[in-house]
């Protein structure tokens, strides 16, 4: 767990790992050159799990993740951001998971998104071959939620790239996926805090930056070009956004609709992988869209794409409520 300035919550991420009931762990804890009183708070704790290393200087998020995968003693190794919950029984599911699926290198899960006024679930793609494709629209793993076996990660030389100061578990994962598998539990975990005096909310414009490149070069595999404009347009699908509009709603389709064609010419990702992706951000387009009325509703259902993904039924109840009132009129979800 890397820790820069997280006095407030802090204690809370800690405790919530220390009392997991998976009991058997090394709990390293790594100060990035904190300037407020975040050490001494860590210091405070006694359990003899807990392994407090200190920067001297602020390295950043990638060399410090970094440091603590060269340091890590286990063989399996969890993610925790300083300001995050962990529910009780993350560790034990996430071993018993992939002590049951040995060729999954990277496990993440679900997780709950909250601040002190809302909470909602993060629903994240599941199944080998969804989420290998699901790289081509965003990043398939809540950073914070993931659990990595350690020989794979040190076999095929695996690190954060410290060039990322944003976006960096995605290049990560993507790298990953050259060597192994990468799945998700579908259950929340982790309850995610949307801290924006946190790493990955200040970040946030960095971090569209690097998906963006991301994202060009991941399309370019399957021989795609796009330009700037269309570039950004798959952004934010991928993101699930919003669509202002019914004619944009209809680009949407046609552009997932060309990507399926391009894959299915080429062959990079499992068709049916990614037929299932294609069809879980159909739906999240459609429910973000929602607020334009009960045609977005007929369009979602209208289309081939939804048989791809089966929602959970807080969004169907979400999409159809919304659909009619028309409670959310702005798209939610845009990035710009």
């Amino acid at each position: 767990m890397p820790v820069f300035n997280a006095r407030q919550y802090v204690r809370q991420a800690v405790e919530s790992i220390l009392e997991q009931t998976f009991v058997d762990f090394d709990f390293l804890i790594l100060d990035d050159g904190s300037t407020d009183d975040s050490r001494e708070i860590i210091s405070g704790i006694d359990d003899k799990r807990i392994r407090l290393i200190k920067n001297e200087q602020n390295l950043g998020i990638a060399r410090t993740l970094n440091k603590g995968l060269s340091l890590a003693r286990g063989e399996f190794v969890a993610r925790m951001d300083a300001d995050d919950i962990a529910d009780s029984e993350r560790l034990s599911k996430q071993y018993d998971f992939l002590i049951k699926n040995p060729r999954i290198g990277v496990c993440g899960s679900w997780v709950w998104n909250f601040n002190d006024q809302k909470k909602f679930l993060l629903r994240y793609p599941v199944g080998q071959d969804c989420v290998r494709s699901f790289f081509l629209f965003a990043n398939p793993c809540s950073h914070p939620s993931v659990m990595m076996r350690s020989e794979m990660i040190r076999q095929y030389g695996l690190q954060y790239n410290p060039a990322y100061k944003a976006a960096q578990d995605y290049d990560l994962w993507r790298r990953c996926t050259d060597f192994f598998e990468i799945d998700n539990i579908p259950e929340p975990l982790v309850s995610w805090r949307r801290n924006e005096q946190g790493m990955t909310w200040g970040n946030s414009k960095i971090s569209n930056e690097k998906t963006m490149e991301i994202l060009r070069e991941m399309l370019g595999e399957i021989g795609c070009h796009p330009s700037e404009q269309q570039l950004c347009f798959h952004r934010e699908i991928g993101n699930g956004s919003g669509m202002r509009s019914h004619q944009e709603l209809i680009d949407v389709t046609k552009w997932l609709s060309y990507l399926l064609a391009l894959n299915k010419k080429q062959g990079h990702y499992s068709h049916e992988g990614l037929l299932k992706a294609v069809g879980f951000v159909w739906f999240r387009v459609c429910l973000n869209s929602s607020g334009m009325g009960l045609a977005v509703l007929r369009r979602y259902y209208t289309s081939s794409f939804r048989k791809w993904y089966r929602p959970g039924k807080d969004e169907l109840m979400y999409f159809l409520i919304n659909s009619i009132f028309k409670m959310n009129k702005a798209p939610t979800g845009r990035l710009n």
